[in-house]
């Protein structure tokens, strides 16, 4: 579907059959040259991606002013609160999507993309061409093709975040970090959520073998015993203050409160009533 506002600027996108909560394109479009374009965002639910086609625009945080320009990406992450606009001697074009849900927030993180603004200069047109890629597939997508151009547009969106990893300016900023790294900067962040070998692979494009021979590599261990591992340290200072052992079985994601008495003996040798009683003694 493909609509135009009173100011010219041009919207494609598609009411959803269903919510998804993984990965949506909420909105994406193009924005025709404009000396009084403005738009003003606060704690901002989505993550912006916009691309210069020509012309100059500025960014402004309570913190920071950036000036963009033809041939400039950037990205406003979750969160985003300020402004941006177009310069008035010389209003940018620009090409956009606008996407939001868990597969977005976690790429973010794994690429340690943590600014709230991130802006490169493109040495090709790799950027360009998934945005306008996606734009055709919202442009022409039915009801009944939404998953498939979920699919194809969360790769674009992918394929655009290596770019912005890979780019000179984000390289000065932020150190690169190796698979395996992202993968423990991934099971740290969601040690409280259900996240399992196959979510880690689908994340990072890889098999769930090379994930885990990358990763044991490094760290002389499996993804998902270091997660197990990091969760039962939680769990000994979760018992320090005396939360029952069902709660801690709920709160770290165990299927039931057995199986993660199992899992904390397996690991420290002694079941966590064992373990409390060794911090506290036979006063309870």
């Amino acid at each position: 579907m493909k609509t135009i506002n009173w100011n010219g600027e041009t919207f494609y996108g598609s009411i959803p059959k269903n919510q998804n909560t993984f990965f949506e394109v909420h909105m994406c479009g193009h924005t025709p040259p404009n000396p009084d374009y403005e738009m003003f965002r606060y704690d901002n639910i989505v993550h912006v991606f916009e691309y210069v086609v020509s012309g100059k625009g500025i960014i402004e945080t309570k913190e920071s002013r950036a000036t963009v320009e033809a041939g400039d990406f950037y990205l406003l992450k979750k969160g985003f609160t300020g402004h941006y606009r177009a310069d008035p001697d010389n209003p940018y074009d620009k090409i956009w999507v606008n996407v939001r849900g868990e597969l977005v927030d976690r790429l973010c993180e794994i690429y340690r993309i943590s600014q709230p603004v991130t802006v490169i200069h493109c040495a090709d047109d790799t950027i360009s061409r998934c945005i306008t890629e996606i734009h055709g597939l919202m442009e022409e997508c039915g009801p009944d093709d939404q998953e498939e151009a979920m699919r194809v547009c969360s790769v674009r969106i992918m394929e655009i975040l290596s770019v912005v990893r890979n780019s000179e300016i984000y390289r000065d900023s932020f150190k690169a970090a190796s698979t395996a790294e992202m993968v423990k900067d991934c099971l740290d962040a969601h040690i409280y959520d259900d996240i399992s070998l196959s979510d880690i692979a689908k994340l990072h494009f890889m098999h769930e073998s090379t994930i885990i021979r990358k990763f044991s590599h490094e760290y002389g261990m499996t993804p998902m015993k270091y997660l197990n591992s990091i969760r039962i340290n939680a769990a000994k200072k979760m018992l320090h203050d005396s939360i029952p052992i069902k709660q801690i079985a709920s709160i770290l994601r165990f299927s039931d409160t057995s199986y993660f008495s199992l899992c904390f003996k397996k690991e420290t040798g002694i079941s966590p009533t064992e373990y409390y009683k060794s911090v506290f003694g036979w006063r309870k």
